[in-house]
């Protein structure tokens, strides 16, 4: 296969791995796995975010179940206490074994995993979710991940949340707010309807309701002026997406990012362009900023000033 791990199971992200049974042989058992994540640190990842393995194997050398219990069902009293009246069952040695076969030749989903070291054996714990669910101990001397593909980003890069310390200008003031922004860069359901990626929405709570913007812009554009559009007037939202000192790369700009100009010319895209071409360059990459970003010198956009960012484009729309 293309890419391989030996014994470096802390390189993987296993939440809601699905891992089915291939073999068991000799104290060697080898499964494969879906859904399976590799951080973006790991020399075999060669992208720039932590990634979802196409499918990979996994094979455990030396391998030995050390216990098995099965998931007790709980209740909540009347007091909100969480009990249950099932006792507590830990199957040891063969006994153990035969029951996580069982289960992993039916296939299994990982909830949590606790990996360590005793000696020359590793030894891990998991828990699994969804409709069987057990915890399991095993060791073994040592394992082999192989794989061909990536198939895609990890699930929680295509979908992420920011919450940052926010500002409106009002006419009663300035007062604190929050800026809420969901990113998705896969396809989500909403309210039980299909949204197509990509979808960000940014919500501002004012006078104690909640606003939320909608776009499809992967830059955040649309969805910061629609939410803008939800204040009264006389109200506006107070960051660098708002700011005339705001300015976008004009060779590719990244969601959530601005370039603060503050001090520069910019009068026109060539202008940026210029910034971004010369021996100095460094310096305005040093002025990156996020979006929902602000300071003392903000100044909100108008069209009086030429800001290399489709705010106000979208705010007339």
């Amino acid at each position: 296969m293309k890419y391989r791990v030996e014994n470096e199971l802390d390189l993987f992200e296993f939440h809601d791995a699905e891992f089915s049974f291939i073999s068991f042989e000799k104290n060697e058992l080898v499964l494969s796995a879906k859904h399976l994540n590799i951080y973006e640190n790991a020399a075999q990842n060669p992208h720039d975010c932590d990634m979802e393995i196409d499918l990979a194997e996994f094979v455990f050398i030396g391998f030995d179940v050390i216990s098995f219990e099965p998931m007790r069902a709980y209740q909540v009293d009347d007091d909100g206490n969480w009990y249950t009246n099932e006792p507590q069952i830990i199957y040891s040695g063969k006994e153990a074994e035969k029951h996580f076969l069982n289960e992993i030749k039916n296939g299994i989903t990982i909830n949590c995993v606790d990996i360590c070291k005793k000696g020359n054996k590793t030894y891990i714990e998991l828990s699994t979710c969804a409709q069987i669910c057990f915890f399991v101990t095993f060791a073994f001397d040592e394992v082999f991940v192989e794989w061909d593909e990536y198939c895609k980003k990890a699930w929680y890069e295509l979908h992420k949340q920011y919450i940052h310390k926010g500002y409106l200008i009002t006419p009663a003031g300035e007062e604190d707010t929050e800026i809420h922004i969901v990113y998705h860069e896969e396809d989500t359901y909403f309210q039980g309807k299909l949204e197509k990626d990509p979808t960000v929405s940014v919500g501002v709570k004012y006078n104690g309701e909640q606003l939320w913007g909608q776009g499809k812009d992967y830059l955040w554009v649309d969805a910061f002026a629609n939410v803008q559009k939800q204040l009264p007037d006389g109200v506006l939202l107070k960051c660098c997406m708002t700011c005339r000192h705001g300015n976008m790369c004009p060779y590719g700009n990244e969601p959530g990012k601005l370039f603060c100009t503050k001090g520069l010319t910019v009068n026109s895209k060539e202008d940026m362009c210029n910034l971004f071409d010369n021996s100095e360059a460094y310096k305005i990459y040093e002025k990156a900023k996020s979006v929902a970003d602000n300071c003392d010198e903000y100044s909100p956009q108008s069209k009086d000033y030429y800001t290399y960012n489709d705010y106000l484009y979208q705010l007339d729309k």
